[in-house]
């Protein structure tokens, strides 16, 4: 598969507006660590730990940038043979 290049770059710098850098770090009890995110024309745009609850207003924002779904998946999950949406922790498309 090709991505595209362009929706990566927007993607990524959109999460990067909204997340915070890549690598983000969290020490809040709810976050779910390490994880990344993903879209099926961008693939793998942004990873670090997620507070799901307190940014998911966040991950609305990227989708409504780009309008392409997003799944949220463990980081290790590239070595994983199922497709991304089986793999995924949660997917945001609105």
């Amino acid at each position: 598969m090709f991505w595209n290049d362009d929706l990566i770059t927007t993607l990524s710098e959109t999460a990067v507006e909204h997340l915070g850098p890549q690598g983000r770090y969290l020490e809040k009890a709810n976050s779910v660590v390490l994880i990344s995110l993903y879209s099926n024309e961008a693939g793998k745009f942004w990873y670090g730990d997620l507070d799901l609850d307190a940014d998911r207003d966040s991950l609305s924002k990227i989708f409504r940038k780009v309008s392409e779904p997003i799944f949220v998946l463990p980081d290790m999950s590239a070595y994983d043979e199922r497709s991304i949406a089986e793999m995924s922790l949660m997917k945001i498309n609105s």
